[in-house]
Formats: structure tokens, sequence, C-alpha cells
């Protein structure tokens, strides 16, 4: 595994000639992009909805499904920013860019960013983009759970995790490489000794004409262990346990295999001459459901920020791109507190963040270049570390025990340590704000800190929703009132504002369900017509009308079975024309099936008393 961190970019073929690079053009005005936020990853494009949708969940299946198969921790602990460009052409340039170099053929790349790992993608060659996505995704996971794993195991397991496809209700997991294979067939492979034995140093690694092979072995040993071989897989993770502990390759082989080289060579010699490969297909269903929620529209002074960031973020780049993308986020939105930030900070000069070395790519593999570890930066470390801890807690059972509270604690004193360093900084604003969210006695804590960050930028989109439903959710409806006047009612862009409508709708139809619950039947179903009529996504529309019919219809069938109830008392007290009068007048409106066949009985039990009065009931 590589020591350094890594850019990644993978070829739909063959890596292109490089070329002069022209300067990055901004979006077009009437460029639509949206973003989401789901499990983990957050999304920027300007594809299609459908597109960014099936983004989204492919993402987070593959990810569920290597830690279900593989017990490795599959939670990045800093953020995941994928950008989905809807085409080849409004990805080149940022490709390029990145690169340092045109490569027309390529279609995704992986940066490690100051902050954050980045994801660029193509989505005019989805599959081909998103396998570099699963392949890398592979790495990130691998790290953060282990990273002292031989980069045999690592790339191996990497290209057999980057065939990750999604087939209706279905996964495919390890699908056969046939590049792969055929390679091996033509140029043979390498000694399985030496395979175990290879460094990101080594020749075998570094150099054109030997990277292929050891990709393409690397591969097929892992698919072997874990596909041809099922009984060779406890002795995998002995090996891997093995090399942890300090033994060397060639002892953990031994020990782990209990075999020599040659035996394994043979047998995997003969798995690689079958005409198929298993892989293995495992049922969405048994897989947690992915979190697909609607994408939403980014003010353009954000969506400039966020390009204008992530191309100063490496030294292949020209910054004079990222300050066009900066500049023009400020004359859009001057009080975009993030572009003026970052500006200031690029004109002290370029940071030697993350100095590229390339690497020479190998035909129909992934061209690779490495990343050096950026410099250490407090106030960074601090945020993710908060960050980190607010994940860490989200989720988890109340009441707060001592060790909750002092977490808590811990995470609200390093988003402060980051404001009292920047107070410019939203990023730590938020934060601090959702370490409020925990505790119903903060909400106004809460609403105060998302406040301060919406003066440093009144243009986030997701803050602004985030407030109107923690409002919602506490019963703070006023409080959301006064920031929809505020913020949302001024905001320029038209999906904001409905977002957030949309919450007060669904808010206040919940509310309106609670109060029908409560015996408060007329209030609850006015407030549901209210929250109808305060929304315009039809969606939501009919599942309230829908709602308010159900309510309705309970509601009726309660006054029926009360009705029936009535009648039945007044039969026992002895009141039989009473009753008979109650049940006679109820099976002219009674709708409900059970409550008509009851009343009917009694009906006519009641009725030989009615017409021979003598008789006793």
């Amino acid at each position: 595994m590589f020591t350094n961190r890594r850019t990644l970019v993978a070829s739909l073929a063959v890596f292109a000639a490089t070329g002069s690079l022209a300067a990055v053009n901004l979006p077009g005005e009437k460029e639509r992009w949206r973003t989401a936020e789901a499990g983990g990853f957050t999304i920027y494009s300007n594809a299609s909805e459908g597109e960014i949708v099936r983004l989204e969940a492919n993402l987070q299946h593959m990810r569920d499904a290597l830690g279900s198969i593989f017990q490795i921790n599959t939670r990045s602990p800093r953020p995941i920013r994928v950008f989905l460009f809807d085409d080849t052409k409004s990805f080149a340039p940022f490709r390029d860019s990145l690169m340092g170099r045109k490569a027309k053929m390529v279609a995704g790349a992986f940066l490690h960013g100051r902050d954050a790992e980045y994801i660029l993608l193509d989505a005019q060659h989805h599959e081909a983009s998103e396998n570099i996505a699963y392949h890398e995704l592979t790495h990130l996971f691998i790290e953060s759970t282990t990273p002292d794993v031989p980069l045999w195991f690592n790339e191996g397991l990497a290209v057999f995790l980057s065939t990750f496809e999604v087939v209706g209700t279905k996964v495919k997991i390890g699908r056969p490489d046939l590049a792969n294979i055929q390679l091996l067939r033509e140029h043979g492979r390498m000694p399985l000794g030496r395979l175990l034995s290879v460094t990101p140093d080594a020749k075998e690694y570094t150099e054109e004409g030997h990277a292929g092979v050891f990709y393409a072995e690397s591969w097929a040993f892992v698919h072997y262990l874990l596909m041809g071989a099922p009984q060779r897989k406890g002795q995998l993770t002995a090996y891997l346990a093995a090399v942890k502990q300090g033994h060397s390759p060639e002892e953990a082989f031994r020990s782990a295999f209990q075999c020599d080289f040659a035996t394994l060579e043979n047998e995997l010699g003969s798995y690689l001459q079958r005409e198929g490969l298993q892989y293995r297909i495992v049922d969405l269903s048994a897989l947690p459901a992915a979190a697909t929620p609607k994408p939403i529209p980014v003010p353009r002074d954000e969506i400039l920020f966020e390009l204008g960031d992530l191309l100063s973020q490496c030294n292949a780049c020209d910054l004079a791109d990222a300050r066009t993308f900066l500049d023009e986020a400020l004359k859009v939105n001057p009080s975009n507190g993030q572009a003026t930030l970052l500006l200031e900070q690029l004109s002290r000069g370029p940071t030697p963040d993350l100095a590229l070395e390339p690497q020479p790519p190998r035909p129909g593999e992934p061209s690779r270049i490495r990343v050096r570890e950026p410099q250490p930066d407090p106030t960074l470390e601090d945020l993710i570390a908060a960050e980190g801890i607010v994940g860490e807690l989200t989720g988890t059972p109340t009441p707060p025990d001592e060790q909750f509270r002092a977490r808590l604690a811990r995470a609200r004193e390093l988003f402060q340590a980051v404001l009292a360093r920047n107070p410019n900084s939203t990023r730590a604003c938020n934060g601090l704000a959702r370490t409020y969210r925990f505790q119903i006695e903060d909400t106004d804590a809460a609403i105060a800190t998302f406040e301060r960050s919406l003066t440093i930028n009144p243009g986030q989109a997701g803050v602004l929703a985030e407030m109107i439903d923690l409002c919602v959710r506490r019963g703070r409806r006023p409080k959301a009132d006064e920031i929809m006047d505020r913020y949302v009612k001024t905001n320029p862009n038209p999906e904001v504002r409905r977002q957030c409508e949309d919450i007060l709708a669904l808010g206040d139809a919940n509310e309106g369900a609670r109060l029908v619950r409560e015996g408060r039947a007329e209030d609850g179903l006015a407030l549901i017509e209210r929250a109808i009529a305060g929304t315009s996504n039809p969606t939501i529309q009919d599942q309230l009308r829908d709602s308010l019919a159900m309510l309705k219809a309970d509601l009726d069938r309660h006054r029926q079975v009360d009705l029936f109830n009535q009648a039945a008392a007044k039969a026992r007290e002895g009141d039989l024309v009473g009753a008979y009068k109650i049940v006679d007048a109820l099976l002219l409106t009674a709708t409900d099936h059970e409550v008509i066949e009851r009343a009917k009985s009694l009906r006519e039990k009641l009725r030989p008393f009615l017409i021979n009065p003598e008789k006793k009931p």
C-alpha cells in the first residue's frame, strides 16, 4: 500500500498524449448544479437528478457490501466529496488541471485534499469512472482500518472490488477482470515469493512494463483466495496477521498456508485457466437501505467556491484558475466568507500541501499520481477531530452518560478553538451548532450558532433546511416562521424555498396528527389542511391528502363505534327504544363493515321486544 497519499485516475483505454493546458472555464450561468448528502458522501453535480440518485445509492451499497463481507471500517474519518460531471466536456478541464496534462481517455480521479477526500467522475462514462471510485474507496477504507497490509493485497483487493456492480435488486462483487487474465496469459506471472515482497518503490510497482503484471497478479491471487479456494480464506487472514506481527513475507506464507510457493503458484495457474471464474452475488435486502435524498440546487456562489477550492489543492493545478472561480463567487455573493478567506490564504503564495509525483500508467489500468502528506494544520486537525466525535456520538442511545457528555464537551471545545483562530469558518459554526442538537435544552444555542454561520454565508441551503427542521421537531414553530421570513423568503434560489416549505408542511402535518390522537380532532385536521396548502410539492401534497383521508376515516369509524357502544349501553340499561333508535340511525350512515354487521345484529335482537313489550329481553 502507498505510505504516501494518492491521487488516482482511471483510463478508459490507453493514457492519452500530454499537451498544453488551457485555463479552466467557469461553469455557464445557466448551468444547473445540485448537491446531495447521503451516507457520508457529499455529491456535487451538473448531471441529471437520476444520475445523482443512482450514484448516491451505488456508493453506499459498495461501502456496505465491503463492510459486511470483509469486516473493515467503511466510514471515512474525513469528509468525502464527489464531483459528478455531466459529460466529458465539463469533466475534462478539471481532469487535465489535476493531472497537469491532457488525458483524453481518463474517466475519474481521486485526490487527498487539505480537509477532505475528493472523487471526480465523468458521468458520460459512468461504469469506468465508478470503477475507479470503488477502487479508491477500498484503499481509503483499508487504510482507516489497518494501514499496514501488504501492497499486493491492498492493490489486489482494490481491483477485486472495482468491478462492483448493482443490477436490479442484486449486487455483484468480484466479477472477473478479463483484461487482467489475458495479460497474465500473454506475459506470464512473476514468482509468487516476489509478488508478496513488492514495496511501493520497487520497479514491479513503478515502472511501465512491470506494473501491469503486478496489478494483474495481485488481483488474481486475491480473487483465487477469496472466490476460488474457500479452504484458504482463513489462511489468508492468518497470513495478514503474521505480516502485521513483523514476520517476513516468506515466514508468514509458510506459517499461514502450510505449503511452499510452488504449490500455490500451481493452484493459481490452474485457476486462471478456467473458462469462467466465480463472483459473489448479494441481495440488496441483505444490506442497509441506501439513503437517497432528493438533490437540491446549489447556489452559484457555493459551487464556484467548491470548484475553486478543489483547484487550489494541488501543485499541478494553476492557482490562477482557483482565484478566477473564487473571485466570481464573490461577485455573485459578496458575503461568501469562505471564498474571501481562501483568497486571502492564496494571496500569501502557494502552499506545498500536495506535491504531485507522476507515475507511469500501464495499458488498460489506472495511471497514478502519488501525493505527499500535507503539513500538519492545527486548525484542520481540530476541525476533523471534532467532526469525528460528533459522528461517533450521532445515534448513541439516550439518556447520555458521563462519557457521552465528556466527549460532547470536547467536540464543542475543539470547534470553539477553531472559531477563535478563524471566526469566519462556517464549517466550525455548523459543527458547533450540531453539538447542541443532542440535548433538547440547547435548542436556542443550536439555532443561534447556525444563525452565526448564516451571517457569514447566507446562501447555505443545507443549513437553512437544517434549522427549519430543528425548530419543527423541537416544537419551535414561531421560530421556524421567523427564519423563513428572515433568510428563506429572500433566498434567490426557488428550490431552497421549496425545500424549507416542504419541511414546514411535513412538520405541521405531524403536529396535526398528534392533536388528532390527543382528541383535538378539529384543530389537528385544520393544521393538516394548512400543511397541504403550504407546500407546492405535488408528491408531498398527495401524501398529506392520503394521511388526511385516513385520519378522517379513522375518526369516522371511532364515531360509528361510539354510537354503537351507546346503543349497546342503553340496551343493557333497559332503554330498548333508545337503543333501537340509535342503531337504526347508525345504519343509515355507517360505512365500517364490522360496525354495520354488529348494528344489524343488535337491531334484530331488539325488534321482537319492541313489537311485544311484554317480552323480557
